[in-house]
């Protein structure tokens, strides 16, 4: 496990005034601290007085999980139980849309409030400038305490800035199950023993254990914690899904050893070949992926749903600003394309967003109205009623004053050249032409069109009302109204600092 400290050292300057208040108060020596240590426990004094019956924060991200695989978007399986019953309690955004449709930058533009085309983060810079403040700085710099859990080794120590503890594993799930365990079973105590035992892992279970000893510490210090916690299940590969999960969603006659070579990524059938073409994946197997996926989502809301009950006994819940989303989809197959790479269509884009705070949100609702993930980071200032002079860097957009129906939004998603996918592709497949995967896309979504600008001249049109799987491109069809939602992206771009100065004269090209 890789444990990083953002600079703060082993003990926290928190924990430094904390201990050292009390030893000195102790001591009789309180009238004889240095002006600069006096200073500092006042201030810290200030502060806990100040956040007191502050919010918490638990935001979680379900790593790779698409909407349109959650059963209260309508899914036709019933995968998330837990999820629905914590909707049902908040409220659920039906059309929120990540930035990008992979894991970097999708979690910089959350954390920063920020587009990729502003904060740089993208697959041709692979980290986070420093200069570019993140949600987790705001809430510390408040009092919060800030820890942060991710499975996924790709939310690296540039997006560790503000976390008081940043953990990172990729270790993923382990099942861990003895005979001595089985031995002791009791008829009565099976379910027990299936949820606490059997499904013990290094995945969701393992990250529920530190996150649980986080939020216990921090409720009984009576301090506001903010935990983010992204969770790896739904991500490929499938192959170590604990049961009964790994099959709650596969025919009962599949030939058993073709789910484990897809589960596992074998016969060459991984992503990368498949969209270079030289692996083909028939609906079958793709069937078969999409159950294994679904399996994934369905253990994790198991897990997520533990922790909910968590909150619950401690009294926390009803006080926390409880949100969940994930940071892009998932291709099987549409498009041409498998995984999470190559395109941002909607299929990566749209994800999940739901958000239980009983003060801020009336529960069961729903709206239908576009929203983006870089909007969590107002939305949190604006429940925690935190004043913070950087706002003005923000893009996104309150999510309190997003309730209201009549907010038009344009959606934005970016896509930079891969060069280390596509140098994988070729050192798989030696002489392969991928130029087709080498070039920039930006997509600008209105309620109704989507335009996808391709730096290689291929751009597309869709019909959203008509089309919502974004099948029958209608560029040569309609130009006017290509070269209309082209001016708003350019528009868009000059509005704001880009981080490549570049950037907005190569679209309007």
């Amino acid at each position: 496990m890789d444990t990083l400290r953002s600079g703060v050292p082993e003990i926290t300057r928190r924990d430094f005034l904390k201990t050292a208040g009390a030893s000195l108060a102790f001591l009789g020596l309180s009238k004889t601290l240095t002006p600069p240590v006096a200073k500092a426990l006042e201030e810290y004094a200030g502060k806990t007085s100040a956040i007191k019956g502050k919010p918490n924060i638990l935001w979680i991200v379900m790593d790779t999980a698409r909407a349109d695989h959650v059963s209260c978007y309508g899914y036709h399986r019933r995968t998330t139980p837990n999820i629905d019953r914590i909707a049902s309690e908040g409220v659920l955004f039906e059309k929120a849309f990540a930035t990008a449709p992979w894991t970097l930058p999708s979690h910089a533009s959350m954390f920063t409030g920020t587009f990729p085309a502003r904060n740089g983060t993208d697959a041709e810079h692979l980290r986070l400038d420093g200069r570019f403040h993140t949600v987790a700085e705001v809430l510390r710099s408040q009092g919060y305490r800030t820890h942060a859990y991710t499975n996924n080794v790709v939310v690296g120590s540039s997006l560790a800035q503000g976390f008081d503890i940043y953990e990172r594993t990729n270790k993923g799930l382990d099942p861990k199950v003895g005979p001595e365990l089985v031995d002791s079973l009791k008829i009565n105590e099976a379910r027990r023993y299936l949820e606490e035992f059997l499904l013990m892992d290094d995945g969701a279970y393992g990250t529920n254990k530190v996150a649980k000893g986080w939020i216990a510490e921090a409720h009984q210090d009576g301090e506001p914690f903010f935990v983010f916690i992204n969770y790896m299940e739904p991500h490929r590969s499938y192959g170590r899904i604990p049961a009964p999960y790994d099959t709650l969603y596969l025919d009962e006659n599949v030939d058993r050893a073709t789910v484990r070579e897809l589960a596992n990524g074998v016969r060459n059938k991984n992503t990368r070949n498949y969209n270079a073409g030289t692996v083909q994946i028939n609906a079958e197997e793709f069937g078969i992926l999409r159950a294994l996926y679904d399996g994934e989502i369905s253990y994790l809301d198991f897990r997520i749903g533990q922790l909910y009950n968590y909150l619950r006994e401690l009294e926390v819940l009803d006080n926390t600003i409880l949100i969940m989303t994930s940071d892009h989809g998932e291709n099987f197959g549409e498009h041409g394309l498998m995984g999470h790479q190559l395109c941002v269509y909607d299929t990566l884009l749209h994800v999940p967003l739901i958000i239980r705070h009983p003060r801020s949100f009336k529960a069961g609702l729903r709206l239908d109205k576009q929203v983006q993930l870089i909007d969590i980071f107002p939305t949190i200032l604006d429940i925690t009623g935190i004043e913070w002079e950087g706002r003005k860097e923000l893009q996104g957009h309150s999510l309190i004053e997003g309730t209201r129906q009549d907010i038009p939004r344009l959606v934005i998603a970016e896509h930079g050249i891969w060069y280390g996918v596509l140098d994988t592709s070729r050192k798989l497949n030696p002489g392969l032409d991928l130029t087709a995967y080498a070039r920039r896309l930006k997509a600008v979504r209105t309620e109704q069109s989507k335009y996808i600008w391709a730096s290689d001249g291929k751009d597309e049109l869709y019909d959203i009302d008509r089309d919502p799987h974004e099948l029958n491109n209608l560029i040569d069809t309609y130009p006017e109204k290509a070269r209309e939602l082209k001016t708003l992206l350019v528009e868009w771009l000059n509005s704001f600092e880009t981080y490549r100065p570049w950037t907005p004269k190569e679209i309007a090209r």
